[in-house]
């Protein structure tokens, strides 16, 4: 039986949530506390400096740096390709009969942005793994 695209939504969205609730509720708030309340680089929309990622990683303590490094980059692995996934098939879903095949390619709009996300995912974790006094 294939699986309709309302189902791959919605199972995407869910998956797209429990992810996120995960790291909202328990690898963030416990990287925060490991870097003695400093929030983490995926908590920072605005982005951050050359000195507030040298305190950020200063600041965190070998276990805080090992949930960021293997379960956090690893949940953040899953998030951004649910989100798209969520975000194209629902401008996929969405789209008036009339557009066609177009609305493909107007579905195509959120991978960049996962792109880029898993980009920052890769920066952060040579952060990560750099000795801060550097």
């Amino acid at each position: 039986m294939a699986l309709s695209l309302k189902r791959l939504f919605w199972i995407s969205l869910v998956a797209a949530t429990i992810v996120y609730v995960t790291m909202l509720a328990w690898t963030l708030p416990a990287i925060t506390r490991a870097a003695g309340g400093i929030a983490p680089f995926d908590m920072r929309p605005s982005g951050y400096d050359f000195g507030e990622a040298q305190s950020f990683l200063r600041a965190l303590t070998a276990d805080g740096r090992e949930l960021y490094l293997n379960v956090q980059q690893k949940l953040d692995i899953a998030y951004p390709a649910f989100l798209a996934l969520v975000l194209g098939l629902g401008i996929a879903l969405l789209c008036p009969v009339r557009f066609g095949s177009w609305k493909w390619a107007l579905a195509a709009v959120s991978v960049p942005g996962s792109l880029y996300d898993y980009r920052e995912n890769a920066l952060v974790r040579q952060l990560l793994l750099s000795d801060p006094e550097t």
